[in-house]
């Protein structure tokens, strides 16, 4: 009997050796020591929901993050949604 996650594992990496990835890609110098998550708008909005849910935020706090990912929906900017998650995980940390 075959392991599934051996089975997906196996077929991500051959999907993924097949992939032609562009040079100038290749050629980026970036700090391999170092993970970025890069978390999606529709994370962050659970997550504020969740802090809420939870009293760990107040009204008028969740009314300032759920106006600024209104607007990420409308207008996204990948850089937003991270600066939002590091505020919310704060709140969250010092319950």
């Amino acid at each position: 009997s075959l392991d599934p996650a051996t089975v997906v594992t196996k077929g991500a990496a051959i999907y993924a050796s097949m992939i032609d990835i562009p040079m100038d890609v290749r050629n980026q110098i970036r700090d391999r020591t170092k993970i970025e998550v890069v978390h999606s708008i529709d994370f962050v909005e659970n997550l504020l929901f969740h802090l809420t849910e939870e009293g760990m935020l107040s009204s008028s706090q969740f009314k300032k993050y759920f106006e600024q990912i209104s607007v990420l929906k409308v207008k996204p900017d990948e850089t937003t949604p991270q600066s939002i998650y590091k505020h919310l995980k704060e709140y969250k940390n010092e319950k």
